[in-house]
Protein backbone atom coordinates (compact mmCIF):
# COMPACT_ATOMS: atom_id res chain seq x y z
CA UNK A 1 0.00 0.00 0.00
CA UNK A 2 2.78 2.61 1.23
CA UNK A 3 4.53 1.81 -2.49
CA UNK A 4 1.18 2.60 -4.33
CA UNK A 5 0.53 5.73 -2.31
CA UNK A 6 4.44 6.37 -3.57
CA UNK A 7 3.98 5.68 -7.25
CA UNK A 8 0.59 7.52 -7.57
CA UNK A 9 3.12 10.91 -7.07
CA UNK A 10 6.20 9.93 -9.46
CA UNK A 11 4.16 12.02 -12.52
CA UNK A 12 4.73 14.78 -10.18
CA UNK A 13 8.29 14.64 -9.49
CA UNK A 14 9.55 16.97 -11.82
CA UNK A 15 6.85 19.62 -10.88
CA UNK A 16 7.98 19.31 -7.13
CA UNK A 17 11.49 19.65 -8.51
CA UNK A 18 10.57 23.17 -10.37
CA UNK A 19 8.59 23.81 -7.18
CA UNK A 20 12.24 23.89 -5.06
CA UNK A 21 11.67 21.02 -3.15
CA UNK A 22 13.66 17.99 -2.59
CA UNK A 23 11.97 14.80 -3.88
CA UNK A 24 14.89 12.66 -2.13
CA UNK A 25 13.88 14.12 1.24
CA UNK A 26 10.55 14.54 0.88
CA UNK A 27 10.35 10.28 -0.51
CA UNK A 28 11.80 9.67 2.37
CA UNK A 29 9.74 11.51 4.69
CA UNK A 30 6.58 10.42 2.89
CA UNK A 31 8.23 6.76 3.44
CA UNK A 32 8.78 7.32 7.17
CA UNK A 33 5.04 8.66 7.89
CA UNK A 34 3.35 6.03 6.10
CA UNK A 35 5.12 3.19 8.04
CA UNK A 36 4.28 4.82 11.46
CA UNK A 37 0.70 4.94 10.36
CA UNK A 38 0.57 1.62 9.24
CA UNK A 39 1.49 0.44 12.62
CA UNK A 40 -0.56 2.71 14.98
CA UNK A 41 -3.72 0.85 16.10
CA UNK A 42 -7.11 2.11 15.02
CA UNK A 43 -8.59 4.41 17.18
CA UNK A 44 -11.42 2.31 17.46
CA UNK A 45 -8.99 -0.72 18.53
CA UNK A 46 -8.01 1.56 21.77
CA UNK A 47 -4.93 -0.64 22.92
CA UNK A 48 -5.34 -3.62 20.71
CA UNK A 49 -3.16 -4.79 18.58
CA UNK A 50 -2.86 -2.80 15.49
CA UNK A 51 -4.98 -4.66 12.81
CA UNK A 52 -3.53 -5.79 8.72
CA UNK A 53 -6.48 -4.45 7.28
CA UNK A 54 -7.29 -1.04 8.48
CA UNK A 55 -6.70 0.51 5.40
CA UNK A 56 -9.01 -1.71 4.10
CA UNK A 57 -11.89 -1.50 6.73
CA UNK A 58 -11.57 2.25 6.61
CA UNK A 59 -12.24 2.55 3.00
CA UNK A 60 -15.15 0.00 3.14
CA UNK A 61 -16.75 2.30 5.54
CA UNK A 62 -15.94 5.14 3.34
CA UNK A 63 -17.16 3.15 0.13
CA UNK A 64 -20.75 2.65 2.09
CA UNK A 65 -21.18 7.02 2.81
CA UNK A 66 -20.76 7.41 -0.30
CA UNK A 67 -23.56 5.06 -1.49
CA UNK A 68 -26.26 7.39 -1.53
CA UNK A 69 -24.73 9.87 -3.46
CA UNK A 70 -23.93 7.48 -6.12
CA UNK A 71 -27.34 5.97 -6.31
CA UNK A 72 -28.86 9.55 -6.53
CA UNK A 73 -26.28 9.91 -9.84
CA UNK A 74 -28.08 6.51 -11.30
CA UNK A 75 -31.60 8.34 -10.46
CA UNK A 76 -31.07 11.72 -12.25
CA UNK A 77 -31.20 12.16 -15.88
CA UNK A 78 -28.37 15.67 -16.16
CA UNK A 79 -24.60 14.40 -16.21
CA UNK A 80 -24.03 18.23 -15.71
CA UNK A 81 -26.47 18.56 -12.58
CA UNK A 82 -25.74 15.03 -10.77
CA UNK A 83 -21.52 16.10 -11.31
CA UNK A 84 -22.56 19.34 -9.07
CA UNK A 85 -24.25 17.20 -6.53
CA UNK A 86 -21.79 14.32 -6.75
CA UNK A 87 -18.76 17.43 -6.45
CA UNK A 88 -20.34 19.27 -3.53
CA UNK A 89 -20.43 16.01 -1.51
CA UNK A 90 -16.68 15.01 -2.00
CA UNK A 91 -15.42 18.38 -1.32
CA UNK A 92 -18.11 18.56 2.18
CA UNK A 93 -16.29 15.19 3.05
CA UNK A 94 -12.96 16.14 2.04
CA UNK A 95 -12.92 19.29 3.80
CA UNK A 96 -14.41 17.16 7.03
CA UNK A 97 -11.97 14.61 7.25
CA UNK A 98 -9.26 17.37 7.04
CA UNK A 99 -10.59 19.27 9.68
CA UNK A 100 -11.41 16.50 11.67
CA UNK A 101 -9.12 14.05 11.27
CA UNK A 102 -5.63 15.67 9.94
CA UNK A 103 -5.62 18.88 11.66
CA UNK A 104 -3.55 17.34 14.27
CA UNK A 105 -1.60 15.77 11.92
CA UNK A 106 -0.59 18.87 10.03
CA UNK A 107 -0.18 21.15 13.00
CA UNK A 108 2.16 17.85 14.81
CA UNK A 109 5.48 20.08 15.78
CA UNK A 110 7.04 16.93 17.42
CA UNK A 111 8.91 15.99 14.46
CA UNK A 112 10.33 19.71 14.57
CA UNK A 113 12.94 18.06 16.95
CA UNK A 114 14.46 15.54 14.60
CA UNK A 115 14.03 17.19 11.55
CA UNK A 116 14.96 21.04 11.69
CA UNK A 117 18.34 20.59 13.05
CA UNK A 118 19.39 18.57 10.09
CA UNK A 119 19.56 19.93 6.48
CA UNK A 120 15.81 19.54 5.62
CA UNK A 121 14.38 23.18 4.42
CA UNK A 122 11.20 24.06 5.33
CA UNK A 123 9.48 23.78 1.94
CA UNK A 124 10.23 19.97 1.62
CA UNK A 125 9.32 19.54 5.25
CA UNK A 126 5.75 21.71 4.93
CA UNK A 127 4.81 19.79 1.87
CA UNK A 128 5.77 16.50 3.21
CA UNK A 129 2.57 17.06 5.54
CA UNK A 130 0.18 18.79 2.81
CA UNK A 131 1.10 15.48 0.78
CA UNK A 132 0.66 12.95 3.46
CA UNK A 133 -2.35 13.82 4.23
CA UNK A 134 -3.21 14.07 0.85
CA UNK A 135 -3.05 10.84 0.05
CA UNK A 136 -5.22 10.03 2.49
CA UNK A 137 -7.80 12.26 0.98
CA UNK A 138 -7.29 10.53 -2.49
CA UNK A 139 -7.89 7.67 -0.38
CA UNK A 140 -10.71 8.75 1.00
CA UNK A 141 -12.03 10.45 -1.89
CA UNK A 142 -12.35 7.18 -4.25
CA UNK A 143 -13.42 5.48 -1.92
CA UNK A 144 -16.60 7.65 -1.43
CA UNK A 145 -16.77 8.28 -4.95
CA UNK A 146 -16.55 4.65 -5.81
CA UNK A 147 -20.43 3.99 -5.99
CA UNK A 148 -20.58 7.16 -8.11
CA UNK A 149 -17.81 6.14 -10.57
CA UNK A 150 -19.31 3.13 -11.27
CA UNK A 151 -22.60 4.27 -11.58
CA UNK A 152 -20.97 7.01 -14.14
CA UNK A 153 -19.24 4.27 -16.39
CA UNK A 154 -22.89 2.34 -16.64
CA UNK A 155 -25.09 5.13 -16.98
CA UNK A 156 -22.98 7.67 -18.84
CA UNK A 157 -20.54 5.30 -20.98
CA UNK A 158 -16.18 4.97 -20.90
CA UNK A 159 -15.78 8.63 -21.45
CA UNK A 160 -18.41 9.69 -19.08
CA UNK A 161 -16.70 7.36 -16.31
CA UNK A 162 -12.45 8.12 -17.40
CA UNK A 163 -14.03 12.31 -16.83
CA UNK A 164 -15.12 11.37 -13.66
CA UNK A 165 -12.07 9.07 -12.06
CA UNK A 166 -10.05 12.62 -13.26
CA UNK A 167 -12.25 15.03 -12.14
CA UNK A 168 -12.26 13.45 -8.49
CA UNK A 169 -8.49 13.82 -8.10
CA UNK A 170 -8.61 17.83 -9.13
CA UNK A 171 -11.44 17.96 -7.24
CA UNK A 172 -9.44 16.17 -3.60
CA UNK A 173 -6.51 18.71 -5.10
CA UNK A 174 -8.49 22.05 -4.93
CA UNK A 175 -10.15 21.18 -1.58
CA UNK A 176 -6.53 19.97 0.14
CA UNK A 177 -5.63 23.82 -1.60
CA UNK A 178 -9.01 25.30 0.28
CA UNK A 179 -8.56 23.72 3.58
CA UNK A 180 -4.67 24.39 3.67
CA UNK A 181 -4.94 27.84 2.65
CA UNK A 182 -7.65 28.46 5.36
CA UNK A 183 -5.34 27.26 8.36
CA UNK A 184 -1.74 28.60 6.76
CA UNK A 185 -3.24 31.91 6.16
CA UNK A 186 -4.45 31.89 9.30
CA UNK A 187 -1.12 30.84 10.59
CA UNK A 188 0.61 34.30 9.23
CA UNK A 189 -2.24 36.08 10.54
CA UNK A 190 -2.45 34.96 14.05
CA UNK A 191 -0.10 33.42 16.08
CA UNK A 192 0.22 31.50 19.74
CA UNK A 193 -3.11 31.40 21.95
CA UNK A 194 -4.95 33.51 19.89
CA UNK A 195 -4.63 30.82 16.59
CA UNK A 196 -5.00 27.86 18.90
CA UNK A 197 -8.41 29.53 19.62
CA UNK A 198 -9.21 30.44 16.25
CA UNK A 199 -8.57 26.72 15.13
CA UNK A 200 -10.89 24.78 18.19
CA UNK A 201 -13.74 27.21 17.67
CA UNK A 202 -13.80 26.81 14.03
CA UNK A 203 -13.49 23.12 14.20
CA UNK A 204 -16.56 23.26 16.62
CA UNK A 205 -18.58 25.49 14.11
CA UNK A 206 -17.53 23.37 10.77
CA UNK A 207 -18.72 20.49 12.65
CA UNK A 208 -22.18 21.70 13.92
CA UNK A 209 -22.79 23.24 10.66
CA UNK A 210 -21.72 19.83 8.31
CA UNK A 211 -23.68 17.34 10.87
CA UNK A 212 -26.49 20.10 10.84
CA UNK A 213 -26.63 20.27 6.85
CA UNK A 214 -26.39 16.02 6.03
CA UNK A 215 -29.68 16.00 8.85
CA UNK A 216 -31.57 18.74 7.22
CA UNK A 217 -30.65 18.88 3.75
CA UNK A 218 -32.43 15.37 3.06
CA UNK A 219 -35.79 16.86 4.43
CA UNK A 220 -35.81 19.42 2.31
CA UNK A 221 -34.80 17.85 -0.92
CA UNK A 222 -37.74 16.71 -3.37
CA UNK A 223 -36.39 13.45 -4.78
CA UNK A 224 -39.53 13.52 -7.63
CA UNK A 225 -38.53 16.61 -8.41
CA UNK A 226 -34.79 16.25 -8.59
CA UNK A 227 -34.42 13.09 -10.87
CA UNK A 228 -35.55 15.85 -13.96
CA UNK A 229 -34.54 18.90 -12.67
CA UNK A 230 -31.23 20.09 -15.37
CA UNK A 231 -29.13 22.89 -13.60
CA UNK A 232 -28.21 25.71 -16.22
CA UNK A 233 -24.80 26.95 -15.93
CA UNK A 234 -24.82 30.77 -16.09
CA UNK A 235 -22.22 33.15 -15.02
CA UNK A 236 -22.37 32.41 -11.37
CA UNK A 237 -21.44 29.02 -12.04
CA UNK A 238 -17.82 30.29 -12.51
CA UNK A 239 -17.73 31.00 -9.23
CA UNK A 240 -18.51 27.24 -7.67
CA UNK A 241 -15.71 25.12 -7.69
CA UNK A 242 -18.31 22.00 -7.97
CA UNK A 243 -19.96 23.37 -11.03
CA UNK A 244 -15.89 23.80 -12.92
CA UNK A 245 -15.84 20.29 -12.33
CA UNK A 246 -19.01 18.91 -13.63
CA UNK A 247 -18.67 21.89 -16.48
CA UNK A 248 -15.08 19.15 -16.90
CA UNK A 249 -17.31 15.91 -17.04
CA UNK A 250 -20.22 17.81 -19.40
CA UNK A 251 -17.05 18.15 -22.02
CA UNK A 252 -15.62 15.07 -21.67
CA UNK A 253 -18.06 12.99 -21.34
CA UNK A 254 -20.76 14.16 -23.16
CA UNK A 255 -18.31 16.27 -25.80
CA UNK A 256 -20.53 19.14 -25.28
CA UNK A 257 -18.34 22.18 -26.58
CA UNK A 258 -20.39 25.05 -25.59
CA UNK A 259 -18.49 28.23 -23.60
CA UNK A 260 -19.24 28.27 -20.30
CA UNK A 261 -18.74 24.78 -20.41
CA UNK A 262 -15.36 25.29 -21.91
CA UNK A 263 -14.50 27.94 -19.63
CA UNK A 264 -15.90 25.45 -16.56
CA UNK A 265 -13.56 22.88 -17.30
CA UNK A 266 -10.30 25.40 -17.69
CA UNK A 267 -11.08 26.12 -14.47
CA UNK A 268 -11.51 22.87 -13.14
CA UNK A 269 -7.52 22.00 -14.36
CA UNK A 270 -5.99 25.58 -13.78
CA UNK A 271 -7.27 26.21 -10.06
CA UNK A 272 -6.07 23.22 -8.51
CA UNK A 273 -2.57 23.37 -9.93
CA UNK A 274 -2.64 26.84 -9.07
CA UNK A 275 -3.65 26.54 -5.62
CA UNK A 276 -0.63 23.76 -5.25
CA UNK A 277 1.87 25.81 -6.94
CA UNK A 278 0.79 28.61 -4.16
CA UNK A 279 0.78 26.49 -0.85
CA UNK A 280 4.21 25.30 -2.04
CA UNK A 281 5.58 28.36 -3.18
CA UNK A 282 4.36 31.32 -0.81
CA UNK A 283 2.80 29.55 2.04
CA UNK A 284 4.88 26.28 3.12
CA UNK A 285 8.54 28.65 3.80
CA UNK A 286 6.91 30.11 6.92
CA UNK A 287 5.01 27.05 8.25
CA UNK A 288 7.43 25.19 10.04
CA UNK A 289 8.60 28.54 11.68
CA UNK A 290 4.89 29.70 12.32
CA UNK A 291 4.49 25.72 13.62
CA UNK A 292 7.38 26.39 16.17
CA UNK A 293 5.82 29.29 17.64
CA UNK A 294 2.34 27.09 17.86
CA UNK A 295 4.59 24.25 20.28
CA UNK A 296 5.56 27.27 21.93
CA UNK A 297 2.31 28.56 23.23
CA UNK A 298 1.58 25.49 24.65
CA UNK A 299 -2.03 23.45 24.64
CA UNK A 300 -4.30 25.85 26.96
CA UNK A 301 -5.05 29.02 27.74
CA UNK A 302 -2.68 30.33 30.47
CA UNK A 303 -5.17 33.30 30.68
CA UNK A 304 -8.47 31.52 31.31
CA UNK A 305 -11.26 32.39 29.70
CA UNK A 306 -14.81 32.91 30.69
CA UNK A 307 -16.00 35.59 34.53
CA UNK A 308 -12.26 35.84 35.37
CA UNK A 309 -12.10 38.67 37.03
CA UNK A 310 -8.95 41.29 37.48
CA UNK A 311 -7.97 39.93 40.60
CA UNK A 312 -7.61 36.11 39.61
CA UNK A 313 -10.68 35.01 40.83
CA UNK A 314 -13.88 33.36 39.32
CA UNK A 315 -16.45 34.48 41.45
CA UNK A 316 -19.52 32.53 40.17
CA UNK A 317 -17.59 29.15 40.34
CA UNK A 318 -16.13 30.12 44.01
CA UNK A 319 -19.59 30.62 45.03
CA UNK A 320 -21.16 27.76 43.68
CA UNK A 321 -18.11 25.73 44.89
CA UNK A 322 -19.05 26.95 48.37
CA UNK A 323 -22.77 26.60 48.50
CA UNK A 324 -22.49 23.01 46.64
CA UNK A 325 -19.67 21.30 48.24
CA UNK A 326 -19.83 20.46 51.78
CA UNK A 327 -15.89 19.40 51.90
CA UNK A 328 -13.45 21.47 51.55
CA UNK A 329 -11.45 18.53 48.93
CA UNK A 330 -14.69 19.28 47.17
CA UNK A 331 -15.10 22.86 46.72
CA UNK A 332 -10.73 22.91 45.90
CA UNK A 333 -11.74 19.99 43.29
CA UNK A 334 -14.74 22.14 41.93
CA UNK A 335 -13.19 25.36 41.43
CA UNK A 336 -9.70 23.39 40.10
CA UNK A 337 -11.62 21.54 37.29
CA UNK A 338 -13.92 25.08 36.82
CA UNK A 339 -11.17 26.62 35.61
CA UNK A 340 -9.68 23.91 33.80
CA UNK A 341 -12.48 23.23 31.75
CA UNK A 342 -12.74 27.54 30.68
CA UNK A 343 -9.01 26.64 29.52
CA UNK A 344 -8.97 23.10 27.83
CA UNK A 345 -9.33 23.23 24.13
CA UNK A 346 -9.48 19.14 23.96
CA UNK A 347 -12.18 19.19 26.49
CA UNK A 348 -13.93 21.98 24.71
CA UNK A 349 -13.28 20.00 21.24
CA UNK A 350 -15.13 17.08 22.67
CA UNK A 351 -17.77 18.70 24.09
CA UNK A 352 -19.06 21.91 22.68
CA UNK A 353 -20.40 20.11 19.64
CA UNK A 354 -22.59 18.38 21.67
CA UNK A 355 -25.03 21.24 22.31
CA UNK A 356 -25.00 21.65 18.74
CA UNK A 357 -25.85 18.57 17.14
CA UNK A 358 -28.83 18.60 20.32
CA UNK A 359 -29.76 21.93 18.49
CA UNK A 360 -30.37 19.99 15.29
CA UNK A 361 -31.73 17.31 16.85
CA UNK A 362 -34.66 19.42 18.39
CA UNK A 363 -35.03 21.68 15.50
CA UNK A 364 -35.00 18.97 12.74
CA UNK A 365 -38.69 18.38 12.99
CA UNK A 366 -39.52 21.54 12.22
CA UNK A 367 -37.68 21.09 8.42
CA UNK A 368 -40.36 18.59 7.01
CA UNK A 369 -43.73 19.34 5.44
CA UNK A 370 -43.99 22.70 6.31
CA UNK A 371 -47.40 22.93 4.87
CA UNK A 372 -48.41 20.82 8.11
CA UNK A 373 -46.47 22.30 10.48
CA UNK A 374 -49.30 24.27 12.19
CA UNK A 375 -51.10 20.66 12.51
CA UNK A 376 -48.10 19.36 13.98
CA UNK A 377 -47.69 21.71 16.29
CA UNK A 378 -50.87 21.18 18.11
CA UNK A 379 -50.30 17.66 18.05
CA UNK A 380 -46.89 18.21 20.14
CA UNK A 381 -48.59 20.70 22.68
CA UNK A 382 -51.76 18.20 22.98
CA UNK A 383 -49.04 15.08 23.73
CA UNK A 384 -45.91 13.98 25.22
CA UNK A 385 -43.41 15.02 23.04
CA UNK A 386 -41.97 16.75 25.59
CA UNK A 387 -40.02 14.11 26.58
CA UNK A 388 -37.97 14.27 23.83
CA UNK A 389 -36.16 18.02 24.45
CA UNK A 390 -36.35 16.63 27.97
CA UNK A 391 -33.66 13.82 27.18
CA UNK A 392 -31.75 14.96 24.64
CA UNK A 393 -29.72 16.87 26.63
CA UNK A 394 -28.06 13.47 28.01
CA UNK A 395 -25.75 13.08 24.96
CA UNK A 396 -24.40 16.31 26.12
CA UNK A 397 -24.33 14.68 29.75
CA UNK A 398 -22.47 11.98 28.02
CA UNK A 399 -20.35 13.70 26.26
CA UNK A 400 -18.74 15.94 29.67
CA UNK A 401 -18.55 12.86 31.49
CA UNK A 402 -16.38 11.14 28.72
CA UNK A 403 -14.42 13.85 28.00
CA UNK A 404 -13.63 15.18 31.75
CA UNK A 405 -10.91 12.71 32.44
CA UNK A 406 -8.55 13.58 29.12
CA UNK A 407 -6.35 16.74 28.63
CA UNK A 408 -3.65 18.32 26.40
CA UNK A 409 -1.86 18.58 29.96
CA UNK A 410 -2.13 15.13 30.67
CA UNK A 411 0.94 14.48 33.18
CA UNK A 412 -0.95 15.57 35.95
CA UNK A 413 -1.82 12.21 37.55
CA UNK A 414 0.73 12.07 39.50
CA UNK A 415 0.20 15.49 41.09
CA UNK A 416 -3.14 13.91 42.25
CA UNK A 417 -1.72 11.15 43.93
CA UNK A 418 0.80 12.47 45.13
CA UNK A 419 -1.68 14.78 47.32
CA UNK A 420 -2.60 13.98 51.29
CA UNK A 421 -5.99 13.06 50.18
CA UNK A 422 -8.36 10.88 51.90
CA UNK A 423 -10.85 9.44 49.25
CA UNK A 424 -10.20 10.41 45.34
CA UNK A 425 -13.77 10.10 45.12
CA UNK A 426 -14.27 13.05 46.67
CA UNK A 427 -11.98 14.71 43.58
CA UNK A 428 -14.24 12.87 41.52
CA UNK A 429 -17.37 14.28 43.20
CA UNK A 430 -16.13 18.07 42.86
CA UNK A 431 -15.02 17.67 38.99
CA UNK A 432 -17.99 16.06 38.34
CA UNK A 433 -19.96 18.84 39.51
CA UNK A 434 -17.80 21.75 38.08
CA UNK A 435 -18.55 21.00 34.69
CA UNK A 436 -21.54 19.99 34.96
CA UNK A 437 -22.88 23.35 36.77
CA UNK A 438 -20.58 25.05 34.01
CA UNK A 439 -21.99 23.65 30.80
CA UNK A 440 -24.77 20.84 31.41
CA UNK A 441 -27.20 23.24 34.02
CA UNK A 442 -27.20 26.32 32.02
CA UNK A 443 -28.33 24.09 28.98
CA UNK A 444 -30.56 22.22 30.50
CA UNK A 445 -32.26 25.39 31.59
CA UNK A 446 -32.38 27.37 28.66
CA UNK A 447 -34.27 23.59 27.43
CA UNK A 448 -36.60 23.80 30.29
CA UNK A 449 -37.78 27.52 29.22
CA UNK A 450 -38.39 26.12 26.06
CA UNK A 451 -40.19 23.43 27.29
CA UNK A 452 -42.19 25.52 29.89
CA UNK A 453 -43.51 27.95 27.39
CA UNK A 454 -44.83 26.01 24.64
CA UNK A 455 -46.39 23.02 27.26
CA UNK A 456 -46.87 25.00 30.28
CA UNK A 457 -46.45 24.81 33.70
CA UNK A 458 -47.92 21.09 34.16
CA UNK A 459 -44.30 19.92 33.43
CA UNK A 460 -41.97 21.00 35.90
CA UNK A 461 -42.22 18.23 37.89
CA UNK A 462 -41.16 16.11 34.39
CA UNK A 463 -38.32 18.83 33.86
CA UNK A 464 -37.38 17.60 37.54
CA UNK A 465 -37.65 13.61 36.59
CA UNK A 466 -35.42 14.72 33.52
CA UNK A 467 -33.00 16.49 35.60
CA UNK A 468 -33.01 14.04 38.18
CA UNK A 469 -32.26 10.88 35.89
CA UNK A 470 -29.06 12.75 33.68
CA UNK A 471 -27.83 13.79 36.81
CA UNK A 472 -27.80 10.35 38.06
CA UNK A 473 -26.42 8.82 34.66
CA UNK A 474 -23.65 11.23 34.33
CA UNK A 475 -22.74 10.22 38.12
CA UNK A 476 -22.51 6.36 37.29
CA UNK A 477 -21.09 7.14 33.90
CA UNK A 478 -17.76 8.96 35.63
CA UNK A 479 -17.52 6.79 38.39
CA UNK A 480 -17.15 4.46 36.15
CA UNK A 481 -14.04 5.67 34.59
CA UNK A 482 -12.81 7.23 37.88
CA UNK A 483 -10.16 9.73 36.18
CA UNK A 484 -8.55 12.68 37.99
CA UNK A 485 -10.08 15.62 35.71
CA UNK A 486 -7.84 16.15 32.35
CA UNK A 487 -5.43 13.68 33.88
CA UNK A 488 -5.46 11.19 30.85
CA UNK A 489 -4.14 11.79 27.50
CA UNK A 490 -6.76 11.11 24.90
CA UNK A 491 -4.35 8.16 23.24
CA UNK A 492 -5.00 6.43 26.14
CA UNK A 493 -8.71 6.49 25.91
CA UNK A 494 -10.35 3.25 24.52
CA UNK A 495 -12.35 4.31 21.85
CA UNK A 496 -14.29 0.96 21.60
CA UNK A 497 -14.73 0.87 25.36
CA UNK A 498 -16.47 4.32 25.26
CA UNK A 499 -18.83 4.16 22.44
CA UNK A 500 -20.13 0.71 24.27
CA UNK A 501 -20.35 3.36 27.51
CA UNK A 502 -22.21 5.38 25.54
CA UNK A 503 -24.44 3.11 23.76
CA UNK A 504 -25.42 1.28 27.45
CA UNK A 505 -26.13 5.12 28.68
CA UNK A 506 -27.98 5.46 25.28
CA UNK A 507 -30.04 2.39 25.78
CA UNK A 508 -31.00 3.37 29.68
CA UNK A 509 -31.91 6.71 28.76
CA UNK A 510 -34.46 5.30 26.09
CA UNK A 511 -35.65 3.07 29.29
CA UNK A 512 -36.31 6.07 31.26
CA UNK A 513 -38.06 7.77 28.78
CA UNK A 514 -39.78 4.43 28.13
CA UNK A 515 -40.44 4.58 31.85
CA UNK A 516 -41.40 8.64 32.38
CA UNK A 517 -44.44 7.80 29.32
CA UNK A 518 -45.54 5.14 31.75
CA UNK A 519 -45.52 7.07 34.99
CA UNK A 520 -47.27 9.90 32.73
CA UNK A 521 -50.61 7.25 32.46
CA UNK A 522 -50.97 7.92 35.80
CA UNK A 523 -51.91 10.84 37.55
CA UNK A 524 -49.58 10.27 40.80
CA UNK A 525 -46.47 8.59 38.61
CA UNK A 526 -44.28 10.83 38.06
CA UNK A 527 -44.38 12.18 41.73
CA UNK A 528 -44.02 8.73 43.33
CA UNK A 529 -40.79 8.68 40.70
CA UNK A 530 -39.45 11.85 41.52
CA UNK A 531 -39.45 10.71 45.03
CA UNK A 532 -37.88 7.19 44.38
CA UNK A 533 -35.23 8.68 41.96
CA UNK A 534 -34.37 11.60 44.21
CA UNK A 535 -33.37 8.97 46.81
CA UNK A 536 -31.61 6.86 44.24
CA UNK A 537 -29.69 9.74 43.28
CA UNK A 538 -28.52 11.09 46.83
CA UNK A 539 -27.68 7.35 47.20
CA UNK A 540 -25.37 7.40 44.14
CA UNK A 541 -23.68 10.90 45.03
CA UNK A 542 -22.85 9.54 48.71
CA UNK A 543 -21.58 6.45 47.31
CA UNK A 544 -19.15 8.36 44.32
CA UNK A 545 -18.27 10.93 47.41
CA UNK A 546 -16.52 7.64 48.85
CA UNK A 547 -15.06 6.05 46.02
CA UNK A 548 -11.55 4.82 47.93
CA UNK A 549 -7.93 4.42 46.43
Amino acid sequence: MIRLFLGLLVPFKPLLKRMGVNTDQLWLLLRTKLTLDNRRSSPMQGNSKPTKNRLGLMGFLYIFLGLYIGLLISMMESLFTSMVIFHSFLMVMIAVSMISEFTTVLFDTRDNDILLPRPIDSRTLAVSRILHIGLYLLFIGFSLGLVGIITSFVKFGLAGGLSVLFSIALNILFTLFLTNLFYLGMMRLATGERLKDILVYFQIFMAILFFGGYQIMPELMEMDALETYALIPTGWTLLAPPAWLAGLNEVMGMGNTGGIYLALAALAILMPILGLWLVVRVFAPTFSHRLGQLAAAGGNDPQGKGNLKSDGSYPVGSWLGKVLMREQIERTSFNLTWRLSGRERLFKQSVFPAFGYMLVFIFMPFFSNWSELGEKLVAWQSGDYFLFPIYMGMMVGSSIAMSLGFGEKNEVDWWFRAMPIDRPGSVYFGALHAVMFRYMVPFQLLVSLGVGFFWGPQVIDDLIFGFLVQWMVMMLQFRQMATFPFSQARETQQGSKNFGRFALTMMGVGLMVGVHYLLLQVSWGVGAGLVILGILSFVTAGEMRKIAW
